[in-house]
């Protein structure tokens, strides 16, 4: 199986917030491909945006001990034959 991903990700919001975290926003865009050594192929292209909520352990210009609490996908156009599916589970299945 190979999985290729031609992509850009950009940040596209950073958020301070007075409890001590902050908020990441940023915009993925490009393709992705999985194909099996059969040939059958699932692909993805368009763009989508995660959001991560970030403590910053009280030092905001230390990024190692940094800690991500939350992240989600805000934001999908475009074709993902992948979307909702367990990767893991697509591999197994592609490679049987």
């Amino acid at each position: 199986m190979t999985f290729r991903r031609n992509s850009q990700v950009l940040d596209q919001r950073i958020s301070i917030h007075p409890d001590g975290t902050f908020t990441i926003v940023q915009q993925h865009s490009g393709n992705e491909t999985v194909t099996s050594s059969d040939g059958i192929r699932l692909k993805g292209r368009g763009v989508y945006r995660v959001e991560y909520l970030v403590d910053y352990n009280g030092t905001l210009d230390n990024p190692e001990d940094d800690l991500v609490l939350e992240d989600g996908v805000v934001f999908r156009a475009g074709k993902y034959d992948l979307s909702g599916r367990d990767l893991c589970a697509e591999s197994l299945r592609l490679t049987a």
